[in-house]
């Protein structure tokens, strides 16, 4: 089973980066989907996208996000007023740097699945936050398989859940302290294991 995982994950990390630029998977790719960023790699472009960036083709623009800048958001990047997502019976079991540092698999446990419905709702975009620098990771999303988190029809109780964002550029690293936010549900002052 863990071998299947590894196999899932490297083909959505492969297609993920390279995802519309129609190079090979192992590749560098031309622009790196998820997180805007201020200064690219060489040899990668800075874009900001992913499915839940103000870019993407939901037609909602802010700012400079639109065109491709580094756009961190208000001050820490997190919205002032979030409910704990205690309130909800769900906990944040852990953070992890997963394919080989380029994103990072949030894992979450619901003790009531009745309650934690909301979070998983499939117009929510959840993203993490980078607390030193205020910038926003999301839910890559690939056209063969979708949004890379769990969504279900029927959230389940006492179950663990998974959603993996990406990290192009390997911008998050072991011992950074993120926020992750959904709707107006959150968690701050997260470690990355």
């Amino acid at each position: 089973m863990r071998a299947l995982h590894r196999c899932v994950l490297a083909a959505c990390c492969a297609s993920v980066l390279a995802a519309g630029t129609g190079q090979a998977a192992g590749q560098p790719p031309a622009g790196a989907a998820g997180v805007a960023q201020k200064e690219a790699p060489a040899g990668w472009q800075a874009q900001a996208s992913g499915p839940g960036h103000p870019s993407a083709t939901s037609g909602r623009h802010q700012g400079k996000a639109a065109s491709g800048e580094a756009a961190p958001a208000r001050g820490p990047g997190v919205p002032a007023r979030l409910r704990p997502l205690e309130a909800l019976d769900v906990q944040v079991v852990s953070v992890r740097l997963t394919a080989a540092g380029y994103m990072l698999d949030l894992r979450l446990r619901v003790g009531d699945g009745k309650k934690a419905r909301p979070i998983f709702d499939r117009k929510l975009r959840p993203y993490i936050v980078e607390e030193k620098t205020g910038y926003r990771f999301y839910v890559p999303e690939s056209s063969k398989l979708g949004p890379l988190r769990q969504a279900p029809q029927r959230v389940r109780s006492h179950r663990v859940y998974f959603l993996l964002f990406a990290n192009p550029g390997r911008r998050i690293r072991h011992g950074d302290r993120i926020s992750f936010v959904v709707g107006d549900y959150g968690v701050r002052h997260l470690v990355v294991q």
